[in-house]
């Protein structure tokens, strides 16, 4: 069975440091979201964008959201090589 993504909006974004917080749809503390979490061929995050993620806590403790993705916005398809 496939986990059900969390979903918040994105609160903060430092776009020079690659990083911001998502604010959980449920309520909660802030969720750290690295660049790294995102699809490589996605767009930059911006403040407002819903976010689907999966929380991951780290062994301090920390929540961190991995293998997210902006709503809505659909990761470009494999180039063919010829």
């Amino acid at each position: 069975m496939t986990p059900v993504p969390n979903r918040g909006q994105l609160k903060t974004w430092k776009d020079d440091r690659g990083f911001g917080f998502i604010k959980p749809e449920d309520g909660g503390k802030d969720v750290f979201l690295h660049i790294s979490a995102l699809p490589g061929d996605c767009r930059r995050p911006q403040l407002g964008d819903t976010i689907l993620y999966e929380k991951v806590t780290q062994p301090d403790g920390k929540v961190r959201a991995a293998k997210a993705s902006i709503q809505g916005i659909v990761p470009s398809p494999p180039q063919a090589t010829t």
